[in-house]
């Protein structure tokens, strides 16, 4: 995971582990779920995105998709969901299935399925050919597809408004783990050769590898793939740097 080297108070005593209370937004900001709705829709527009997930499986139980599983070993049985369908055809669906999925999500289907993006966009593409506006109809009423309500007047407004505040700067060197909200990982310490040393007897690090985050503030993603090899963006730090130096250099 991406890590930082941040410099807080010496005295700084965020638990360990533990989202920093900057970042959270607090209790009396959070807007209440939407009583009326689940996401922000009705209930109509939530069937038609559950049948228009249906019709998007369909390219996916064509012929050539089963001959595609059976020559990789799976199964090719039709998806329950599918099976289960009253008044379903005898057969599977044909080909040309495809070019009417791929009208309703903007694209062809991938290796025959379509994602979740695709079936928000076929549903959109649904209500249009009715006539209606999709940013319109089946929006729930009480939210405006928000599926969340003020507790009280001008609650998303603040809401809106607050920003996240980072830890205080300081003398000491802590290291944070920032992949999503940020959280510190360490202890804070006086010097960054305490906070080498920590990493080295308390977190399993190779000393080079340590260092090298400590002078470099931190490690970026978790792993890298550089001349073949496959590489932890902390543990092995010092190798990253040393193998993407000429390559900078140049």
């Amino acid at each position: 995971m991406s890590t930082e080297v941040r410099r807080v108070p010496l005295d700084f005593d965020a638990p360990l582990g533990a989202v920093w209370r900057g970042y959270v937004m607090p209790d009396e900001l959070q807007l209440p779920p939407c009583p009326a709705c689940r996401h922000g829709f009705t209930s109509a527009r939530e069937w038609l995105e559950a049948l228009a997930y249906l019709l998007l499986m369909l390219p996916n139980e064509t012929p050539a998709a089963a001959a595609r599983k059976r020559a990789h070993g799976r199964s090719a049985a039709m998806h329950p969901f599918l099976a289960s369908l009253m008044e379903r055809p005898g057969q599977r669906p044909s080909d040309d299935i495809e070019g009417l999925t791929a009208g309703l999500a903007g694209r062809p289907p991938r290796h025959g399925d379509h994602d979740d993006h695709d079936v928000w966009n076929a549903t959109r593409a649904i209500v249009s050919a009715a006539g209606l506006d999709p940013d319109v109809w089946g929006i729930c009423g009480r939210c405006g597809g928000n599926a969340r309500i003020e507790a009280y007047p001008g609650q998303r407004e603040q809401a809106d408004a607050w920003q996240p505040t980072p830890p205080p700067p300081g003398e000491g060197w802590q290291l944070w783990n920032t992949a999503g909200d940020p959280v510190p990982a360490t202890p804070v310490f006086a010097k960054a050769d305490e906070l080498v040393d920590h990493l080295v007897r308390h977190d399993g690090y190779r000393e080079a590898a340590a260092r090298q985050i400590v002078a470099s503030g931190g490690s970026a993603g978790s792993l890298w793939m550089i001349g073949g090899q496959m590489l932890h963006a902390d543990r092995d730090a010092d190798r990253i740097a040393e193998l993407r130096r000429p390559e900078s250099e140049g």
